[in-house]
């Protein structure tokens, strides 16, 4: 075998790649990824929205509320009905880490269902979600039927 037909033989193995990567391609392309480019995004927007929520649509309005009357850098606190990591406490803590971007959430549940409630000392607000507690040291300043927003007292 010459030095040439190795390369030919190469060149032609490329081709082959090449071409089996363009029908693989070409073949898995749906018309729902141009739909995309075409249709509102609003109602797709909620759509995807809600589904953060689905298991507790009342957590979007609760930190919400929460977000519009913290300043960023502030560390808030979470205090939810569930008090196990992998029950509860984990779906409420991402999203109000997601919902309170730039400001520290402070969880009084750790993964492994270890309790923090130490952890609150470093905050300077605190979400009650769904249950009522004593928080000495605390002023409740906006209360929903989901729940309610304390601040530190000065």
């Amino acid at each position: 075998m010459s030095p040439v037909t190795g390369r030919r033989a190469g060149d032609l193995w490329r081709l082959i790649a090449a071409v089996a990567f363009a029908i693989i391609l070409v073949s898995s392309f749906q018309s729902f990824y141009l739909q995309h480019l075409y249709r509102p995004r609003e109602p797709l927007a909620r759509h995807l929205d809600g589904l953060r929520f689905g298991k507790a649509p009342e957590l979007r309005g609760l930190f919400g509320e929460a977000r519009s009357r913290t300043a960023a850098g502030d560390r808030v606190a979470l205090v939810t009905p569930v008090h196990r990591w992998d029950e509860g406490y984990a779906y409420a803590y991402y999203r109000a880490s997601y919902i309170l971007a730039g400001r520290e959430v402070v969880p009084l549940v750790l993964w492994g269902d270890t309790p923090a409630p130490e952890n609150i000392r470093h905050a300077s607000h605190v979400i009650v979600w769904n249950t009522s507690v004593s928080l000495p040291g605390f002023e409740k300043i906006w209360e929903s039927r989901a729940g309610a927003l304390y601040r530190r007292r000065e």
